[in-house]
């Protein structure tokens, strides 16, 4: 899993392209930031337990479709 700020870097760059597709004015880092704090902190968690689930059935052999 990549670091907090790069994650909160490529979804502010997505915020930003979303704004323009919108003729929207863009926030600044730090106001997406401020305003999404703590949704961003809990999805950052959230995406690292996922794929922390995800690599270690993958070591163990397991697949989603519940097969071996």
């Amino acid at each position: 899993m990549q670091s907090f700020r790069t994650w909160l870097r490529e979804l502010w760059l997505e915020n930003c392209n979303e704004h323009d597709i919108y003729n929207e004015p863009r926030y600044t880092m730090g106001e997406y930031f401020a305003r999404y704090k703590w949704w961003l902190k809990r999805e950052y968690k959230h995406q690292k337990n996922v794929e922390k689930k995800t690599r270690s059935d993958y070591e163990r052999g397991i697949n989603w479709e519940g097969g071996i």
